[in-house]
């Protein structure tokens, strides 16, 4: 999976492995990985404010990458970041290009 920043960086930062996931309520997922989301308990539950069900996902291998603005993705890749996700195809110029940078 890669890591895009958005505003106002708008830039390529990362790559890691999605390893699982985990669902339940914001209660549930909070008892479970709250610790180690990153977020503070508000962060948390503002996040999921309204939610009866989430998803986590469960992240390692996390590695920076060279840093790519997204004119040059656009440039370089012909590739403009999603509204939420999508998949990079493994054998596209992006997919090749984070494969070598592992």
């Amino acid at each position: 999976m890669i890591i895009y920043a958005t505003r106002p960086l708008s830039a390529l930062v990362g790559a890691c492995v999605v390893s699982g996931h985990r669902n339940g309520t914001p209660k549930k997922l909070w008892e479970e990985i709250g610790q180690r989301s990153g977020c503070t308990y508000e962060e948390f539950f503002a996040y999921f404010s309204g939610a009866k069900h989430g998803v986590a996902l469960e992240i390692d291998s996390v590695h920076e990458i060279e840093t790519i603005g997204i004119e040059a993705l656009l440039r370089r890749f012909n590739w403009r970041p999603p509204v939420s996700w999508c998949r990079v195809q493994p054998k596209s110029p992006l997919g090749l290009f984070l494969d070598a940078a592992k």
